[in-house]
């Protein structure tokens, strides 16, 4: 029994998919980016959610963020890196003092901006034309997102076998 490395049949980038990684939408979903935002969340929520949670909220990010790449909605470094400065300048620090605070804390400032790049995607989406002139009702809001399966070490996202 390999435990929590269970080999998929399917290959990718020339090795097997193991349970540490989920593909959302193309999207790599490391074990890492899943520890980072939930330290990330915790630190913003004083809450520690739970790892479906998180998976689910990366699935959706993820989800997201492809839906809108194809609609042109990209945004720069530049704009990333002035939104973090941004909220740095909020609670009165440099962006590098930001870092170097959540740093302290176990965070990786990439997380951050990971999900300020999503953030930003999303307002510019809801601002656009084409989110207020939409002759479908439902998709004003966005497009649908199916509630993720529970996580299950097993699945491989490239040939969905169980």
């Amino acid at each position: 029994m390999l435990g929590d490395r269970i080999a998929c049949r399917c290959r990718l980038r020339g090795g097997p998919v193991f349970a540490q990684e989920l593909v959302a939408d193309g999207q790599r979903i490391t074990a890492d980016d899943i520890d980072q935002r939930g330290k990330l969340d915790q630190l913003v929520t004083n809450k520690m959610p739970t790892r479906d949670e998180v998976i689910d909220e990366l699935r959706q990010e993820a989800h997201r963020m492809q839906e809108m790449s194809w609609r042109g909605f990209v945004p720069s470094d530049a704009e990333v890196d002035a939104d973090f400065g941004n909220l740095a300048a909020r609670v009165h620090l440099t962006p590098d003092q930001m870092t170097e605070m959540l740093a302290r804390q176990g965070v990786d400032a990439r997380a951050l901006k990971r999900r300020i790049r999503a953030d930003i995607v999303w307002a510019q989406y809801v601002r656009s034309s084409r989110y207020r002139s939409s002759p479908d009702p439902a998709f004003r809001f966005g497009p649908p997102i199916a509630p993720s399966e529970p996580f299950d070490p097993r699945w491989c996202p490239d040939c969905d076998a169980r």
